[in-house]
């Protein structure tokens, strides 16, 4: 019932990739996140209603570049974003940093006990929030966004492809798990190369990574 009154999403901006994978496996863990996606993807509320909540997940090497984005998400929609820092580069983030204060929370990056605990209450926010609230989109747009959705512009079997990429299978390995000709595969990998801008396989893997679309269905 709570899914038709609003949504959960997490949109993550960490460079660390062994604390980003950790921290999408916590927020799967919650069972009520709506979808996980990069930070850099995030260009307007449209789906958003009353009754949802957005976290932004920051890891602090990539918090001066989203300060700014972070601050005015919080100004125009105050009961509906959250945000959490976490400090994993201690000796760039000292604790006098006027950054800090415009964060919701403010977490150890590798202290992931905090960071469920903080997740766990967020959850029970948003269920809080969402049975309270009336369904109500907000349409606001965020400066500097993107005009297209381009995350969610990937469909199942692009990013199915794009996982078994990273697993290193070749593209008729791809057919056949797939039940796909291994030209239709080919021509997948081929127009994945565009869409992502990337050269080669090297570079599509090195998207997948950093972003992890190949992680999040």
């Amino acid at each position: 019932m709570l899914k038709a009154m609003g949504k959960f999403k997490a949109y993550l901006a960490i460079e660390d990739v062994f604390i980003r994978d950790a921290i999408i496996e916590l927020l799967e863990g919650l069972k009520v996140v709506r979808a996980i996606k990069p930070l850099y993807f995030i260009h307007k509320l449209k789906d958003i209603s009353s009754g949802s909540l957005i976290v932004l997940i920051v890891g602090s090497g990539r918090a001066e570049e989203n300060i700014g984005l972070i601050t005015e998400l919080n100004r125009q929609f105050p009961e509906c974003v959250r945000s959490v820092l976490l400090i994993t580069r201690n000796e760039n983030y000292p604790e006098q940093d006027n950054n800090r204060i415009k964060f919701d929370y403010v977490v150890s990056g590798t202290d992931f006990s905090k960071i469920e605990q903080v997740f766990r209450q967020l959850k029970d926010e948003w269920t809080s929030i969402a049975s309270s609230k009336a369904f109500k989109p907000l349409k606001t747009k965020i400066p500097g966004g993107f005009e297209n959705d381009y995350f969610d512009s990937f469909t199942n079997i692009e990013r199915q492809i794009i996982k078994l990429v990273c697993q290193g299978l070749t593209s008729k390995q791809i057919a056949d798990k797939l039940c796909r000709g291994k030209s239709t595969i080919e021509k997948y990998r081929y127009n994945l190369l565009a869409k992502t801008g990337t050269k080669n396989t090297a570079g599509l893997v090195k998207f997948a990574i950093e972003t992890g679309i190949h992680r999040i269905s």
